[in-house]
């Protein structure tokens, strides 16, 4: 790797804003392999050290620091912080440049998973009780990946006396959106009138992913709002999720353990970052789907 990872290739992969040529990266054999191995067999090497954890964050954020300044920073002594910097450097994550310290590629590469993996684990553990309660396969692995973007998630949970708790929270925030997505695994007036009755007034479109059976609930009981809607249909017994996307806020229902929709929990969201996480796995249902006209129904 040493005609790969060195001063001047950094020189060039590293411009004032810090940004990387990717492309370039993955069309590299030799340092993509290296990525991996580096995962694959060091990945205990940063995960269980805070100071290093600490320096990959720093520099990722900081790049371009000499000693001094990161000292000030950590306010730790100087020969720890130089400890962990030299064996960062000896894995080619970290590399020196007239006493500066700069992340190499890899390291880049590398302090961006880490704080992705901290941003994915804190949120989970923020709602743990939800994840360990409830079947998550019909959220695909790489939309795990970025999991934290329901960052400011709030799980809403209604006990047996009060059923309905949900679904009433439900409709008050979805009946007032201007466009509306739907992965839809169930047939429930609850949650479909307070949509339905906005279709042609505030709602001028509603999309649903769903399957043929619930489709055909559908049609029985919103036959003369056909024309509102968009519709894929995916060819399978069951779906996993409830996803709902909006103009403003998402909402989030699963399976419990055994299968069986659990209808007393819903995480709800109102952030971009969540918006834009809901729409893309609702993208995803789509290109699984078939889209059908309704005008013909």
């Amino acid at each position: 790797m040493k005609e790969i990872i060195n001063d001047k290739y950094f020189d060039n992969k590293f411009n004032k804003s810090n940004s990387i040529n990717f492309d370039e990266i993955n069309n590299n054999e030799k340092l993509v392999a290296y990525v991996e191995d580096c995962l694959f067999n060091h990945s205990k090497f940063f995960l269980t050290s805070k100071i290093k954890s600490s320096l990959l964050i720093f520099l990722l954020n900081n790049n371009g620091k000499n000693l001094e300044e990161i000292r000030k920073y950590f306010k730790k002594p100087s020969a720890s912080l130089s400890h962990g910097l030299k064996e960062l450097e000896n894995v080619n994550l970290v590399f020196k440049k007239n006493k500066y310290y700069f992340l190499t590629s890899l390291g880049y590469i590398i302090s961006l998973n880490l704080v992705k993996l901290v941003n994915n684990f804190m949120f989970i553990k923020n709602q743990d009780n939800f994840w360990k309660n409830h079947d998550i396969s019909g959220i695909p692995l790489d939309f795990f990946n970025n999991i934290y973007y329901l960052d400011d998630v709030e799980c809403i949970t209604c006990s047996q006396s009060d059923i309905f708790k949900v679904p009433k929270i439900y409709g008050n925030i979805f009946s007032k959106s201007e466009k509306l997505k739907l992965v839809l695994p169930f047939f429930s007036s609850d949650y479909l009138n307070p949509l339905f009755n906005q279709l042609g007034l505030n709602l001028p479109k509603l999309e649903i992913v769903t399957i043929p059976n619930i489709f055909e609930h559908i049609l029985d009981n919103y036959h003369d709002k056909l024309k509102y809607l968009d519709v894929w249909i995916i060819d399978e017994d069951v779906l996993n999720l409830f996803l709902t996307s909006s103009d403003k806020s998402i909402s989030l229902g699963l399976n419990d353990l055994i299968g069986i929709y659990d209808n007393l929990n819903m995480l709800f969201s109102s952030s971009e970052n969540s918006i834009k996480w809901a729409n893309d796995l609702i993208d995803y249902y789509k290109e699984k789907g078939e889209k059908i006209s309704c005008y013909d129904k």
